[in-house]
């Protein structure tokens, strides 16, 4: 909540999050705070804000409709192979690996991996509002049961031309976008022809995997559709990751 500003601002794990984040706390005044508090900005948000005086206020005053909300988003089709690939690049016990296990019957870390194929089997058979946030639908329940209204949707892919205009409309900082950007966790992209949605990956040295669009093929983008069709209607997307010619 930018309480001086009357915004509160709406994001999504593996849609931009980390510059959410970082860009809510250079509004604030506090992201030099929040980086010398931990290098991964996630632990100021969730052990000094949200345990802050600050933030019980914000959620006091939306109860009564005393914000304008920002929601920043990402295209779907991007997003579900962003976050298959956090889920087999990532080591370690975590709560979003188990229910992924349990559905393949086996550990995606000591066999061979996944395939994007299999993770759309498994988005295919849980309840997409009410799960990890990681793989998470990326609608609110505040938005889906119509408790507040969107004033601004930022598309994450057009995110200077379309972020610029509100700097002046709600008296926001200006801000580099490429610098708050900067995520550790951001999985560097190779580009390919070839279809690798069928291809189990897992985590390797180079980490380095083909773009999102080759993880396609017609029988994933009906799959990922009917998942996320509540993030492609209300977010105005497009309804398959490429273009006609580009499948041609």
């Amino acid at each position: 909540f930018l309480e001086q500003r009357d915004v509160a601002v709406l994001w999504s794990a593996k849609a931009g999050c980390t510059f959410a984040v970082k860009w809510f706390f250079h509004q604030r005044g506090e992201l030099e705070q929040a980086l010398a508090h931990s290098s991964w900005i996630h632990d100021y948000r969730a052990q000094v804000y949200r345990q802050s005086a600050a933030y019980e206020l914000g959620v006091h005053r939306a109860e009564y409709g005393k914000f304008r909300y920002l929601r920043l988003v990402r295209n779907p089709f991007s997003r579900a192979v962003s976050s298959y690939l956090h889920m087999v690049r990532t080591v370690g016990d975590h709560a979003f690996h188990r229910p992924f296990n349990e559905f393949l019957g086996r550990d995606i870390e000591q066999d061979a991996g996944a395939s994007f194929a299999e993770f759309c089997e498994f988005l295919l058979s849980i309840d997409v509002a009410r799960c990890d946030i990681h793989y998470r639908q990326q609608a609110h329940p505040l938005e889906t049961r119509r408790l507040i209204d969107v004033d601004h949707v930022i598309h994450l892919e057009n995110i200077e031309q379309e972020l610029f205009p509100l700097v002046k409309r709600y008296r926001l900082l200006p801000v580099s976008v490429a610098q708050l950007s900067a995520s550790h966790h951001n999985t560097l992209r190779a580009e390919s022809a070839d279809f690798v949605g069928d291809r189990p990956f897992r985590r390797t040295r180079e980490d380095v995997y083909p773009d999102y669009q080759a993880f396609y093929n017609d029988e994933l983008v009906e799959k990922v559709r009917a998942v996320y069709a509540e993030d492609i209607g209300r977010y105005g997307y497009p309804a398959a990751p490429y273009s006609e010619e580009m499948r041609r």
